[in-house]
C-alpha cells in the first residue's frame, strides 16, 4: 500500500492508500497482540516479530519496533533471515521519507 501510494498522482487515490497501509498495521498489531506477553519468545515466531517491528515502525512507534526488532534478530539463526529483513525495513522506511 505504501508503495501504490509512493507511485499514485491522484492525491484522493494517495491518501486512501495511505490510510489503508495505516489501518492495515494497526490491525495486524491488534492480531499479533498475543506474543507481546513478556513470555519467552519462540522461534517459529520470529517472522510475526518481524512483522510486529516493520508494522511500529510503518506507524512511527519507533521504541516498538526497535523493541520486537530486537526479539526477531535474537531468534533468527541464518544471515539470509536478518538481510531480509533488514532490506525490508530500508524499503519501508524509504517508502515512509518519500512520503513526509
Amino acid at each position: 500500500l505504501d508503495m501504490a501510494a509512493g507511485i499514485e498522482t491522484d492525491a484522493s487515490e494517495k491518501t486512501y492508500y495511505t490510510v489503508s497501509a495505516r489501518k492495515t498495521r494497526q490491525r495486524i498489531i491488534e492480531i499479533l497482540a498475543h506474543l507481546d506477553t513478556g513470555e519467552s519468545p519462540h522461534s517459529t515466531d520470529k517472522w510475526a516479530y518481524a512483522t510486529l517491528a516493520n508494522c511500529n515502525f510503518g506507524l512511527n512507534n519507533e521504541d516498538r519496533g526497535q523493541h520486537f526488532e530486537n526479539i526477531f534478530l535474537s531468534l533468527t539463526t541464518t544471515d539470509w533471515e536478518k538481510e531480509t529483513y533488514l532490506e525490508s525495513k530500508k524499503k519501508l522506511l524509504s517508502l515512509l521519507k518519500e512520503d513526509s
